[in-house]
C-alpha cells in the first residue's frame, strides 16, 4: 500500500495480497477436478491390471492340460510363455482400441474438464494406450511364467 500510495497518492488499495494468492481460489476447482481424475485414472489402472491378471492366471490354470502336452512334446518355455503374454496384450490391446474410441466418442463431454488439451490430442491417447499395454504386460508376465513350471507329467497322470 505504501508502495502505491508514494506513485500515486489519490488510489487506495482496498486489499493486498501477493499475486499467487489472489490466483490461488480461481484455480482451486480446477486443481481439484484434476487430483480427482488422476485418483480415478489410478484406480482404474490398477482394477484394470488386476482383473486381466486374474484372468490370464484363470486361464492358465483352466489350460494347464494343454500347457502341459505342449511341454511333453518338445514346446520351449519361452514359446509357452510368449502364448501367455500374447494371450492377455491380445485382451488388453482389444481393451485399449474400444478405450480410445470411446474417450474420442465422449471427447465433447471430456472438454469441460481438459486444461489447454484437446480430448484427441494423438500424443495423449498414444501414451495412455502405452501405459495400459505396459500394466496389461505385467500382469500377463506373473501368470505366463507360472505356465513354463508347469510339469508335464503331473498334469498327464492327472487324468
Amino acid at each position: 500500500r505504501r508502495v502505491v500510495s508514494d506513485v500515486d497518492p489519490r488510489l487506495t488499495v482496498a486489499t493486498a495480497a501477493p499475486f499467487d494468492a489472489l490466483l490461488d481460489e480461481p484455480r482451486a476447482q480446477p486443481r481439484l477436478n484434476a487430483l480427482l481424475l488422476s485418483v480415478f485414472a489410478v484406480s482404474t489402472l490398477t482394477l484394470a491390471t488386476i482383473g486381466l491378471f486374474a484372468v490370464i492366471a484363470t486361464m492358465v490354470r483352466q489350460r494347464t492340460r494343454e500347457i502341459g502336452i505342449r511341454i511333453a512334446l518338445g514346446a520351449t518355455s519361452a514359446s509357452v510363455r510368449r502364448m501367455v503374454l500374447v494371450r492377455g496384450l491380445s485382451l488388453a490391446g482389444v481393451g485399449a482400441a474400444l478405450g480410445t474410441l470411446i474417450g474420442v466418442m465422449s471427447s465433447r463431454y471430456l472438454s469441460a474438464l481438459l486444461f489447454d488439451v484437446s480430448p484427441t490430442d494423438l500424443p495423449i491417447l498414444v501414451q495412455v494406450s502405452c501405459v495400459m499395454l505396459v500394466a496389461a504386460t505385467l500382469a500377463s508376465y506373473l501368470p505366463a511364467r507360472a505356465s513354463t513350471r508347469i510339469d508335464p507329467m503331473l498334469t498327464l497322470r492327472s487324468d
